[in-house]
């Protein structure tokens, strides 16, 4: 999720009216999932195939935030990695509500996940969008919470999230996700990369949210 972020757009597939998972799968047949809502049908494309990036491997350690070096003026990156992280503070605890600060995104961002890997704003707009539209549809409570967030080399940004919701099948039953999100920035301080990791393997999370 987001980071995310992006923990909960595997399990778009919604059968409403059912109240259960419908199609969890990625790049299964038919042009993509569909998720349902106010007796529409609304069509998900799948996303690009494009070669993944080698995952970031994780600083340590974990809590020390990167900081120019001593008696260094800031730089232009210095400016605009700051107004990032900020705007990234603001943004993903109210993702599931709120509409992101567009202008932080490259137009060739690249997102990848442990299921998912879209190149490109429109596809990644796309994926938030569903993101949203899921979470209204299939819970009854959706939180994201950002328990850290910090710069960790001159032009990559993490955060540390947890994100819980409550779903509407299964007897309400709760369901809590947490991972560390990496975005990677250009030299105007703009994420070309958010990279999210989870942590749970992707079948631990399938089989929290279908109460296995």
């Amino acid at each position: 999720m987001g980071s995310p972020s992006a923990a909960f757009v595997p399990p778009l597939a919604l059968d409403v009216q059912q109240g259960r998972p419908a199609v969890p799968c990625r790049g299964s047949g038919g042009g993509g999932p569909t998720a349902a809502t106010a007796g529409r049908a609304v069509r998900i494309p799948p996303p690009m195939a494009v070669a993944r990036p080698p995952s970031t491997p994780t600083p340590s350690p974990l809590s020390l935030p990167y900081t120019p070096p001593p008696g260094g003026r800031e730089t232009a990156l210095d400016a605009a990695a700051a107004r990032t992280l900020a705007t990234l503070r603001v943004d993903l605890p109210a993702q599931y509500d709120a509409p992101l600060d567009w202008s932080i995104y490259a137009p060739s961002i690249v997102f990848d996940d442990p299921v998912t890997v879209l190149r490109g704003r429109l596809p990644y707009r796309g994926m938030i969008n569903t993101l949203r539209v899921a979470a209204a549809v299939a819970t009854r409570e959706a939180t994201f919470e950002v328990r850290a967030a910090d710069r960790v080399s001159p032009s990559l940004l993490r955060t540390v999230w947890v994100t819980r919701v409550v779903l509407r099948w299964g007897g309400g039953r709760a369901v809590e996700l947490s991972g560390v999100d990496y975005f990677h920035l250009d030299a105007d301080g703009r994420v070309t990369r958010h990279e999210s990791q989870w942590d749970d393997e992707p079948a631990a999370v399938w089989a929290k949210l279908r109460g296995k």
